[in-house]
């Protein structure tokens, strides 16, 4: 899952459906640093899933910057311990060896002698 990070403006008394997209960001530090420079303007930022497009969070301006990126890092170890739950706590992790990737592809090769591949690769380079 990434995250992604929407800032949008607003005029004075402007309903939110009614928010114009100002930018968007995969990193919480340009949020903080374009908010920082930004016009004195209502704002808020939405964070959302960039897979499923769903609203994770929504936050003024000035909670965002007062909060800094403890809300993303709040949020990714959230998304670690869904991961962990939905894995299983009793189901470690297997690890792989490089032998399993043997044979792999071999169909592709079927049927090409290796050594007249190399040498019409070789006489391409000339």
């Amino acid at each position: 899952m990434h995250r992604m990070f929407y800032i949008y403006e607003a005029h004075k008394d402007q309903p939110m459906d009614q928010w114009v997209l100002m930018k968007a960001y995969v990193r919480p530090s340009h949020v903080s640093r374009w908010l920082k420079k930004a016009p004195q303007t209502q704002m808020r930022v939405e964070v959302r899933d960039g897979d499923q497009n769903a609203i994770l969070g929504s936050y003024e301006a000035e909670e965002w910057l007062r909060m800094g990126e403890t809300i993303e890092r709040r949020n990714m170890m959230l998304d670690n311990k869904r991961r962990h739950e939905e894995r299983g706590a009793d189901k470690p992790r297997r690890k792989r060896q490089l032998t399993e990737l043997r044979g792999l592809g071999k169909e592709i090769w079927a049927g090409i002698d290796a050594q007249e591949y190399v040498n019409e690769m070789r006489d391409e380079w000339q």
